[in-house]
């Protein structure tokens, strides 16, 4: 590897760490993965959820790791759209046929 060193070793734990971390994942739930901090849950629903708060909460890519050799990215590519409110003159004119019948 270049810049490791010479005689250094990357173990695969080194190497999907760096792979996540380039990817923008602040966190892995779920199974233990060798060379990766990862938030230990038994269950892997309860992970998947503590995934899905973690997004929802931090909105940043997260990763979900259910054993073996399977890790899920989990992360949002859509953002909403930021609500309109009521009283505006956009919801006025969506709303002016409604209120005219």
């Amino acid at each position: 590897m270049s810049g490791a060193g010479a005689g250094a070793r990357a173990t695969v734990g080194d190497v999907v760490r760096r792979g996540l971390a380039a990817l923008g994942v602040e966190a892995v739930y779920g199974a233990p993965f060798a060379g990766v901090p990862v938030a230990e849950v038994g269950d892997a629903g309860v992970a998947a959820l503590l995934a899905e708060a973690h997004l929802l909460v931090h909105r940043t890519p997260c990763a979900l790791h259910t054993g073996g050799a399977r890790a899920e990215l989990r992360a949002r590519t859509v953002k909403a759209p930021p609500p309109t409110r009521t009283g505006s003159p956009a919801w006025s004119r969506a709303t002016a046929g409604a209120r005219a019948s």
